[in-house]
């Protein structure tokens, strides 16, 4: 992502302190919401890869519905083991049937 257009999005955003006389106002800047259709298609998926990296497994919270499916797939690999296929040989046969 264009780090210039993400350093200026987030100034604009950040809490800026003004003084009044003694007393400190915390006020939130009054800068336009950012457009993030400016960005590139490639610069928004870069973001998001950016977004979703920030992320550790603790704060990424699961669904009851997804633990349920990931707890059903963790007993059928203890019970039936690792199943599939590298991924090389599903090339490979695909390049010897002319794909």
């Amino acid at each position: 992502m264009n780090r210039r257009l993400a350093t200026q999005y987030l100034v604009r955003h950040q809490r800026r302190q003004v003084a009044l006389g003694c007393a400190f106002l915390e006020i939130v800047a009054m800068a336009p919401p950012f457009d993030i259709k400016r960005l590139t298609p490639r610069e928004r998926i870069e973001l998001a890869e950016q977004l979703w990296d920030s992320l550790t497994e603790e704060e990424i919270e699961l669904t009851p519905e997804q633990s349920a499916e990931l707890e059903r797939r963790r007993d059928r690999l203890a019970r039936e083991g690792p199943k599939g296929r590298p991924w090389r040989d599903v090339l490979d046969e695909f390049d010897k049937r002319g794909g």
